[in-house]
């Protein structure tokens, strides 16, 4: 099953609720496969959240995105974090680039 994960980069917290792909008994397994068959097109939802949680990942936005999956942040209040997160980088970033601009 590690290789159906790695080949799928399937993260077993999110699929199975489990630490480790190992975690996961065949019954489980069996079970989700039949779920996502009988879903396909949800599925295909999942995967396009998936890659954009991926890259908002990437982008240093991490820390958000565990927030909004945890529920600790509302989904309506998700375009307003994220505004205060993106220029909060974008701002960084600037003063990294610029550090003469930093107020003295």
């Amino acid at each position: 099953m590690t290789q159906v994960t790695q080949q799928l980069d399937l993260d077993p917290r999110f699929a199975f609720g489990a630490e480790s792909i190992e975690a996961v008994d065949l019954t489980s397994w069996v079970e989700r496969c039949a779920l996502w068959l009988g879903h396909l097109e949800d599925l295909s939802r999942w995967n396009q959240y998936f890659l954009g949680a991926r890259r908002a990942a990437d982008s240093g936005l991490g820390s958000l995105l565990d927030r909004l999956e945890s529920g600790v942040i509302a989904a309506p209040k998700a375009l307003y974090c994220f505004d205060r997160v993106y220029l909060g980088q974008l701002l960084r970033e600037f003063m990294r680039q610029n550090p003469d601009s930093r107020a003295v």
